[in-house]
């Protein structure tokens, strides 16, 4: 298909999407990089030991946040596809089946993290004290892994469903309340106990806590798209699971292979120095603040390609990928331009030795450079590709340029090499370059395009005509439908959402 000029004309309605969808999710990923930064600032001041430690620790925590967006991908895939055929009951089974998924898996990741912290970090740190503080921190942080997964597939159903605001003031609220009981318990101060990595750790299993329930208890008050019944959550049929299963398995897949990639990195990384370690945790710092408006690019990319596809617009959604992908590139260069001016100053806030400060100033530079390549990526991966339902070949693109190009290329820098992190870091971007690459091709050829929910079987008529429930066909027909006075309960969550937005 040629979209030419296309590609840069953003209609009026097409570019007031884009910003309704994505800004809620700038104002997040802003908010929680901020208080990242704000974490490691007091995680920092213990010494550089204990950030590394910290550092490690989270890996795990890291891993099986991945390993859930595999769940997670699944569902926002199904949900957006179905919300654009206008299926609430098949959303309703996809929310149900995922959130049991989910479950059980945060216990596979819990079980370790609780029961034997210190043989898992004793992988990743070379430093017998470091494996010791990592662990007190480790076996804490395991028991919050329940209520993140239920808060992840809550909020994937509700943005999935342009239902943005509620996913973002609870997780803003989980950061705030994370921040303040780290400045009491870190320290001890207002005279609360001294915990140090402890105190941290409880902090953000207490934040966690709070997003799940803010999430489960105000949707259903709000009558969202994640308020049910048991019944409409029971699994109809078993086929229904198989065609989940096959989205989300190989996203699964995709991110466990991915991140055990890329804590190959990290492995490295602690065999290298302990600075090298604090070097990155503080840059990681500035890179999560500065990808956050690629994260709400990213977000509002999936929801409106997976959309077009559900609604049988194949020409649409590639026109909005084309378009997204472009818009993101060019944004992310911005962003890059100011990161080089502004970015380095941040090393200077922690305690950190001169050497340490150095390196972070030499990485923030390189990733500004390198911005444009970093969107271009999560936009083809995340929002084209897994969000038209082409995720086998993912799942083969994605973790396999880490470990032929990437994983290797680290070990030898800095193991054999014993480079500098800076150029380290470096070779660790080359495998982005062959990923681009093969994630344009596809994006070009269009067969990335798998509408998962225009054909179903027989037998699987329950999930959509049983209860009868159909969502509206758009803005224009919700206005419509609420002048003519006619009371859907569809209309009301939708107005609900409304009035919270304006409030």
């Amino acid at each position: 298909m040629r979209v030419d000029g296309r590609i840069f004309k953003w209609e009026k309605d097409f570019a007031g999407t884009v910003v309704r969808l994505a800004i809620p999710i700038i104002l997040q990923s802003f908010m929680t990089a901020m208080m990242s930064i704000v974490d490691n600032l007091m995680i920092g001041q213990l010494g550089e030991l204990e950030m590394a430690a910290v550092t490690q620790a989270n890996r795990l925590t890291f891993w099986f946040q991945l390993t859930m967006f595999g769940l997670v991908g699944g569902c926002s895939t199904f949900t957006a596809q179905f919300w654009g055929k206008n299926d609430l009951d098949g959303i309703h089974q996809v929310h149900g089946l995922a959130l049991r998924l989910a479950m059980g898996l945060s216990l596979v990741f819990a079980l370790p993290a609780v029961l034997i912290p210190e043989k898992i970090l004793g992988l990743l740190l070379a430093d017998a004290q470091a494996v010791r503080i990592g662990a007190s921190y480790l076996r804490i942080v395991g028991i919050g892994y329940l209520f993140q997964s239920v808060s992840q597939i809550y909020g994937a159903v509700q943005k999935s469903t342009q239902q943005v605001i509620l996913p973002m003031g609870a997780g803003i609220a989980a950061i705030v309340t994370n921040t303040c009981l780290n400045a009491l318990l870190i320290f001890g101060s207002l005279g609360a106990p001294k915990l140090g990595v402890q105190g941290a750790a409880i902090a953000t299993v207490t934040g966690w806590a709070l997003e799940m329930l803010l999430v489960v208890v105000i949707g259903n008050c709000k009558k969202m798209m994640t308020r049910f019944t048991w019944e409409q959550l029971r699994i109809k049929t078993p086929d229904f699971v198989r065609r989940y299963l096959k989205v989300a398995l190989p996203i699964m897949i995709n991110e466990s292979l991915w991140s055990l990639g890329v804590t190959i990195y990290s492995v490295v990384y602690g065999h290298m120095s302990n600075s090298a370690v604090a070097a990155m945790s503080v840059f990681s710092n500035v890179e999560q603040l500065t990808m956050v408006v690629l994260r709400g690019m990213t977000h509002a990319c999936a929801v409106l390609v997976g959309m077009e596809i559900g609604a049988g617009r194949e020409d649409r959604a590639q026109l909005n990928a084309m378009r997204m992908l472009v818009g993101g590139m060019i944004v992310a260069q911005l962003t890059g331009m100011v990161v080089a001016l502004f970015g380095s100053q941040i090393a200077h806030l922690f305690n950190i030795s001169a050497e340490t400060a150095q390196s972070v100033e030499i990485l923030v530079r390189e990733m500004s450079m390198l911005l444009w390549l970093m969107a271009a990526n999560n936009i083809l991966i995340v929002g084209v590709l897994r969000a038209g339902g082409d995720v086998h070949f993912s799942m083969w693109v994605d973790p396999g340029t880490v470990w032929l190009i990437g994983a290797p290329l680290v070990y030898l820098g800095g193991i054999v090499l014993k480079l500098p992190i800076y150029y380290v870091y470096l070779l660790s971007q080359t495998e982005n370059l062959a990923k681009a690459a093969l994630g344009f091709w596809r994006l070009k050829s269009g067969r990335w395009i798998h509408n998962l929910v225009k054909e179903q079987p027989a037998e699987e008529a329950l999930i959509s005509g049983e209860a009868g429930e159909m969502a509206p066909q758009g803005l224009a027909e919700q206005e419509m439908l609420g002048q003519n006075g006619l009371g859907q309960e569809l209309l009301l969550q939708e107005e609900a959402v409304r009035e919270e937005s304006i409030q």
